[in-house]
């Protein structure tokens, strides 16, 4: 890519890079994101995810009028199309929803942290949510261990890999969307929960809450070794409908921030400058 790059900077052609790490992914180390300046030069800008991300490839040398954001974003009418259902607040009664979950099962999502955290929520109240975690992993069965040696795999229902349509269908019927990451650079699956009005519980590592959250508004943003302050926020959005149907107002009121014509906005950005870096 690198020389490929070159080539098409030689043929007087602007090169965009896309991307939506964030520096505060994992440790960085010096000499690697030095040699990343490097393979970045013959580049004119960069497509960013949102506020971090955009500031990451600034610490990379890009100036910041060289960089735009929009990159992870969805159709918002495709998902309200695929959920075939009325809006949140209308359908599911608040006091039959569940929390949900929807990611790959893997170490960077931080489920064991959320299975602990849920027993915290489990036990201050008497008439605790399950939780649906829609998504399959190599951490499958060793989750599964765990909610049963927490007392919690009765209430802890693990789906599987579903199609992007049935997750659509169980977002619009959840109380909550849970993304508790040690690691995520955005996390679209926030743009389909706020499409629905369905309001967030993040961690702050997630890329996606520069843009779509603000807590306490429509949803919450939590650290992500923190699993009581996360059972704390669940225990808030169980027991409270009159805060859950004003996040459901808010979450659907900013929806459009991650619709795709972000994306288009952004490109928009790129094809309006000359070809200086």
């Amino acid at each position: 890519m690198f020389i490929f790059a070159w080539i098409l900077r030689l043929s007087r052609c602007d090169v965009i890079t896309m991307g939506d790490s964030k520096f505060d992914d994992y440790k960085r180390v010096l000499w690697r994101e030095v040699l990343k300046t490097f393979m970045y030069l013959p580049y004119t800008g960069a497509f960013a995810a949102a506020r971090r991300s955009k500031e990451y490839y600034q610490f990379l040398g890009f100036r910041a009028a060289r960089v735009s954001a929009g990159y992870d974003s969805l159709s918002i009418q495709r998902i309200k199309a695929a959920a075939k259902e009325l809006p949140v607040e209308e359908e599911v009664p608040f006091e039959h929803r569940s929390f949900i979950v929807v990611a790959r099962l893997v170490p960077k999502k931080n489920l064991n942290t959320l299975l602990d955290a849920y027993v915290l929520y489990r036990n201050a109240n008497v008439d605790p949510r399950k939780l649906h975690i829609f998504g399959d992993g190599p951490l499958e069965r060793e989750l599964r261990e765990h909610a049963n040696s927490l007392g919690i795999g009765q209430d802890v229902v693990f789906h599987g890999f579903v199609q992007a349509a049935e997750v659509c269908k169980q977002l619009n019927r959840s109380l909550a969307l849970l993304l508790p990451s040690i690691e995520e650079q955005f996390g679209l699956v926030v743009i389909e929960a706020q499409a629905l009005g369905v309001p967030v519980v993040v961690s702050d590592n997630c890329g996606a809450r520069d843009e779509l959250v603000r807590s306490g508004v429509n949803g919450f943003v939590v650290e992500a070794q923190n699993p009581k302050g996360l059972a704390f926020f669940m225990g808030m959005l169980s027991n409270d409908e009159e805060l859950w149907s004003e996040m459901v107002r808010s979450s659907a009121a900013f929806a459009m921030r991650g619709d795709v014509v972000k994306f288009v906005e952004g490109v928009q950005h790129h094809l309006s400058l000359d070809g200086e870096k």
